[in-house]
């Protein structure tokens, strides 16, 4: 099964992606949880979305809200209903487009699956899109 490292090195700059979860034999990791350095692998198709103003939005957001410290080990947990609310409103404002082989392109918005937010860390976004269950992805704070 082919295995695609994002952003290996730390020194790329690769905004926001979408991994869709899916049977595809491709598998995706990702660095995340800011200081905890987790890494987290499914298995999908991946899709670029947003773009630079979205990525950063949401990268501050993380940063300021949680300084690198965003893993459920910190005491009360990261995710409270205020700070679900807040990420909610950040995701719902990346468009990911849709599209049918033969058809046209419909755009459409992320929304954050809050039934995952257990899973939920800096840079492994649980998310629904159009095509079905995924995470978001971006550059991760350590």
């Amino acid at each position: 099964m082919p295995h695609v490292v994002l952003d290996p090195s730390g020194a790329q700059k690769i905004g926001l992606a979408v991994i869709v979860e899916a049977q595809t034999g491709v598998t995706y990791e990702q660095q995340c949880g800011g200081y905890a350095t987790e890494q987290r692998t499914v298995e999908g198709f991946l899709i670029p979305v947003g773009g630079l103003p979205e990525s950063q939005k949401i990268y501050d957001w993380f940063w300021t809200t949680f300084k690198g410290h965003c893993y459920t080990s910190v005491r009360g947990g990261p995710w409270t209903p205020d700070t679900t609310a807040q990420l909610q409103g950040l995701v719902a404002q990346i468009p990911c487009w849709h599209s049918t082989r033969g058809g046209e392109c419909e755009p459409h918005y992320l929304q954050l699956d809050v039934e995952r937010m257990d899973e939920c860390i800096e840079a492994w976004i649980p998310v629904l899109t159009p095509y079905g269950r995924g995470i978001l992805t971006l550059e991760n704070s350590d």
